[in-house]
């Protein structure tokens, strides 16, 4: 007899995560469309995360900053919790 070896894989996709932290940080935030965005100074202007009411209004991961800020005017743009 031989044993047969399942090998079980779990992806979990803690993307919207992040947005979720800062709104837990900041109530204000909360319901709000967020997104957590790199330094535009250090040339990382891009949105990290994005909560998901700005996720329904177009805002994607690794879209420029100013894209986001064109689909969705009410932006609140965060920097990363350290």
């Amino acid at each position: 007899m031989s044993l047969v070896q399942l090998r079980q894989i779990l992806h979990c996709d803690c993307n919207c995560f992040y947005a979720s932290v800062e709104a837990q940080e900041h109530p204000e935030y909360r319901g709000k469309r967020i997104a957590v965005c790199g330094d535009p100074e250090a040339r990382h202007g891009i949105v990290l995360t994005a909560s998901y009411p700005a996720k329904k209004m177009g805002v994607k991961t690794g879209m420029a900053i100013w894209q986001a800020k064109q689909r969705c005017e009410d932006l609140i743009c965060c920097s990363p919790a350290l």
